[in-house]
């Protein structure tokens, strides 16, 4: 259905770009042909320019994604293989979309074992930029991916793994049992306890420390 979505955004798009040539090439076509004026005018020229920039400009600020699951592709394509009968072959049996598909579980499982074999995002200073240097996989594709993958944000998604991680641990745990319910959250790189509350309250309905009542 969202593909389907972006699809018809495109269509859309490009459908809008050739309407509005058509009727800026009638308009020069009528000044020239039909009232058989030579002289093309600055003010008519500005107004064919500026309307097809204006309406690509505005949709794409108000659809911006129609060009992120392109431009990722492409970039997939070219990650997944460089053997060009490789190449030839994937588009004869789906243009992009099977390498595109694959490539973004291979990007997702990869970034899923940084997390759980270097626990990085236990700490305060965590980026995903650093993750994205380490992987070597460009940063926006990381967002791009899960966001695809999980429906949330990459700082969601790295607070909502801190958050298990913390819950997990609290259970076997007993020094951290021990520590004040405010405190737990920068054992796992939270950087306020507001971020902390925030968040159990969107996923479970309730405080921290109603939460971790409930674990022990």
């Amino acid at each position: 259905m969202q593909k389907e979505l972006k699809g018809s955004k495109m269509v859309f798009l490009l459908f809008g770009i050739f309407l509005i040539r058509l009727i800026s090439t009638g308009l020069i076509f009528n000044k020239y042909l039909i009232l058989d004026d030579h002289k093309l005018e600055i003010d008519l020229l500005a107004f064919v320019l500026s309307a097809d920039m204006i309406f690509t400009v505005l949709y794409l600020l108000f659809f911006p994604n129609i060009l992120e699951d392109l431009y990722f592709k492409k970039y997939v394509f070219t990650y997944s293989s460089s053997d060009p009968k490789e190449v030839s072959t994937a588009e004869e049996k789906n243009p992009y979309e099977e390498a595109y598909d694959l490539e973004q579980q291979v990007i997702f499982n990869a970034v899923e074992n940084y997390l759980v074999t270097k626990r990085d995002f236990l700490s305060v200073n965590f980026t995903i930029e650093k993750m994205a240097n380490d992987l070597k996989i460009p940063q926006r594709h990381i967002s791009h991916v899960i966001k695809r993958q999980t429906g949330e944000s990459v700082k969601n998604y790295i607070n909502n793994k801190r958050l298990a991680y913390l819950i997990e641990k609290y259970k076997h745990d007993k020094n951290l049992q021990n520590l004040p319910v405010d405190e737990l959250g920068s054992v796992v790189g939270f950087n306020s306890r507001q971020t902390l509350y925030s968040l159990t309250q969107k996923l479970y309905g309730c405080s921290p420390r109603e939460l971790f009542r409930g674990v022990s």
